[in-house]
């Protein structure tokens, strides 16, 4: 049966693709006509062309046709006919008049990959990225077959292929010979899309801090120290109830990154919830669900600067008077899934309930002992590091020391790398600060100095000044503009800004480095293992990595195909002429899909930011307007939140397998009930409410007993018998 579906999905695809080329090439076709008249030349312009195009389309931002005559001077007469095409079919049904030789479209369609200017005797052709329908086959293709199929490397690169595919065929310059000898996109597969992934050197030390960790963990776990401090933990945990709670603690302290989280909390905990008989499936069900919600949350963060920097830009795009770190703190009770997200880990290991494919994997475990499934295949080939091939037991400090020097090593570099570049510009958006406020900035030299006077500025008496040689409308624009360069500024010098501008890659590989450094010292004077035996047992872990490193590689070249077909920027065009009421819950619909297509939650904020600060601009007057800019706000980074947590090809995803040694498959089809749950309740109570001006406070009250009641009468106990089937259950 999956076969004979497989073929049909295999049909399907190429049909697609044969209908692409056979029909969806972009052609221009000159429309001869009679010009009287020095014209000379054609210009088009459109702020459309910024981004990609989406075919189909009707889009308000202004085309302008100019007509040049002598020295590219505008003509103020023309007289004759013109036609301006996509294809063979006109953007608009009859052209405006020219005024001063610029005739502007206002409102026009596009079906192709350009637009086409013409006269009888001159041609103007201006050629654009497309995004189309087209651009969610790739993921689409590759989330399924790995979900139907269960084979992750062949499905991702499955959807590489055809993305490559896509690409040449909806070019502009499409060479039907050069895509006959590239292998209808496959050599682009490997050589454009996966060796530039490799080459990005901050996948580069993604990679290398999870190989480093993985050895780090292989000598820890060899040398019978990770045996040691489950037993020790044991003697305080003794049921899976307060395994999973103690593993959700440990998520939540480490907030500072979502990568340092996933992977610490994934192989710290790993043989403590195996003890109790904690599927694999549900240990990274926790992991993932606290790592980037925990991450975007936090104020302390390597997320904050970057979330605060794209609101600040989509304020301005919108003109909406409002500081970008304020709407960032305002939104923070907006962020309705991430909140949830985070409340329904909680829940269910709290009430030991479970629903859906995580209930039967933790039958499994619990009553069989099978912490996985019959089949499955881990990321992290776990039994390699933990062979204990010591001289003697280990001890739990020996586990522990290597696991603090991380982490302390990780913050120490965090701050380091990231405090000189916060301290400068903390220091400058003081001193624009106190320029508008007429404050002598100058002869300040550090931010200690100047931020005395800088706070003595009372907005009142700042108003009265400007207030003379000003009127109304602009002293409200500087007083908003001095608070938020203040407020950035403060922001700036403390630990959430250095965190900001911190370099967390290169800190991450210094981490691991400096704990590998630890475990092995620690693991020879001990006397716990040979410096031989500690080595193999460091290039078991490394081994035991390798199959992630191949699935992140390909998740982040699925996700470049992505971005090169405009998948995101085709979704996002899809929320521009809605009701305000439903901003907030269709930007969360919006963010969540382009996170899950794309894998990446710091992508999805790039493309939907820009675009929703005209939007809410236009809002301003709105009653409900709070509501719609926080709500907004909120839903972007919550929904990119979700399908950072849901997507089967977002790199934190495969992290958590790979650190919980689950197989990723399983973990991803385990999970999606739960986000799906958590989502659901966070547009009913939150999002949708919030539209239509309800407090976010009384949204998460009502909210969080939904989730409560829905795992308490939907979910059951895995210690239940299982019932037979045909039986009903009790």
């Amino acid at each position: 049966m999956r076969q004979r579906i497989g073929k049909c999905l295999i049909a399907v695809v190429l049909s697609c693709l044969l209908w692409t080329v056979m029909v969806q090439r972009p052609t221009s076709y000159a429309h001869t006509g009679t010009v009287r008249g020095p014209l000379k030349s054609i210009k088009i312009e459109s702020d459309a062309f910024k981004k990609s195009v989406v075919k189909n389309k009707v889009y308000q931002d202004a085309l302008k046709i100019t007509l040049l005559g002598e020295g590219d001077k505008p003509l103020t007469f023309y007289n004759g006919k013109l036609s301006v095409t996509s294809g063979t079919v006109p953007l608009v049904e009859k052209l405006p008049a020219p005024v001063d030789g610029v005739i502007t479209l206002n409102k026009w369609t596009v079906t192709g990959n350009e637009i086409s200017v013409s006269t009888d005797k001159i041609l103007e052709i201006r050629k654009f990225r497309s995004a189309s329908w087209l651009s969610l086959l790739p993921p689409l293709i590759a989330i399924g077959l790995a979900l139907w199929f269960r084979q992750v490397i062949v499905s991702l690169f499955g959807g590489i292929w055809l993305g490559n595919a896509l690409i040449s065929v909806l070019s502009p310059n499409f060479d039907s010979k050069q895509f006959v000898l590239d292998g209808f996109g496959f050599l682009p597969a490997l050589s454009d899309t996966m060796i530039s992934q490799l080459a990005d050197a901050d996948h580069m030390s993604v990679i290398l801090f999870t190989l480093l960790m993985g050895g780090m963990v292989g000598v820890i776990a060899a040398s019978g120290s990770m045996r040691a401090i489950v037993d020790l933990i044991s003697k305080k945990a003794k049921s899976p109830r307060s395994a999973q709670l103690s593993t959700m603690g440990m998520g939540i302290a480490i907030f500072f990154d979502d990568y340092a989280n996933t992977i610490l909390v994934g192989n710290t905990m790993r043989p403590f919830t195996d003890r109790f008989r904690v599927s694999r499936e549900k240990l990274a069900y926790i992991v993932d669900s606290t790592a980037a919600p925990v991450a975007a949350l936090f104020l302390i963060s390597t997320w904050i600067g970057y979330e605060v920097g794209l609101i600040g830009e989509m304020l301005e795009a919108g003109d909406i008077k409002m500081g970008a770190y304020n709407t960032f703190l305002y939104s923070v009770p907006y962020r309705f899934y991430s909140i949830f997200g985070l409340l329904m880990v909680f829940i269910v290991a709290f009430l030991g309930r479970d629903f859906g494919p995580m209930l039967a994997a933790e039958q499994r475990a619990r009553q069989k002992g099978q912490v996985l499934a019959p089949g499955a295949k881990p990321l992290a080939d776990d039994n390699a590091a933990n062979e204990f091939s010591g001289k003697k037991s280990g001890k739990w400090w020996v586990a522990t020391v290597p696991i603090l020097v991380m982490i302390l090593t990780i913050l120490g570099f965090l701050f380091q790398t990231g405090s000189s570049d916060a301290s400068k510009e903390a220091f400058e958006l003081l001193k624009q600060s106190g320029r508008i406020a007429q404050v002598e900035v100058e002869s300040a030299g550090t931010y200690g100095e100047l931020l005395p006077k800088v706070q003595a500025v009372t907005k009142t008496a700042l108003g009265e000044k400007l207030g003379k040689t000003l009127d109304k409308k602009a002293v409200d624009a500087k007083l908003l503009k001095f608070e938020d360069l203040r407020d950035k500024a403060n922001m700036m010098n403390s630990a959430t800004g250095i965190l900001s501008k911190a370099d967390p890659y290169g800190s991450l590989v210094y981490g691991a480095g400096y704990g590998s450094l630890a475990a092995i010292i620690l693991v020879i004077l001990g006397g716990f293992m040979s410096l031989e035996d500690t080595m193999t047992a460091y290039m078991n872990g490394i081994k035991s990595m390798l199959l992630a490193v191949v699935v992140l590689t390909l998740a982040w070249s699925l996700g470049k195909v992505c971005k090169d077909l405009s998948t995101g920027e085709y979704l996002a065009e899809l929320i521009r002429d809605i009701s305000p009421a439903l901003l907030p819950t269709l930007v969360f619909l919006l963010s969540a899909a382009i996170a899950v297509a794309t894998g990446t939650s710091w992508g999805t904020m790039a493309i939907v930011f820009p675009i929703l600060g005209p939007l809410l601009g236009a809002q301003v007057d709105n009653s409900a307007f709070e509501g719609i800019l926080f709500g907004s706000v909120g839903a972007v980074l919550a929904g990119s939140c979700f399908g950072d947590h849901a997507s089967p090809i977002s790199d934190t995803t495969v992290l958590s397998s790979m650190s919980s040694g689950s197989d990723h498959i399983d973990h991803v089809r385990t999970q999606l009930p739960y986000a799906v749950y958590a989502a659901t309740i966070a547009i009913l109570f939150g999002f949708l409410p919030a539209g239509f001006g309800l407090s976010p406070w009384i949204g998460l009250v009502f909210g969080g007993a939904a989730l409560i009641a829905g795992v308490r009468f939907f979910g059951k106990r895995p210690e239940d018998p299982i019932p037979k089937e045909g039986s009903s259950a009790a």
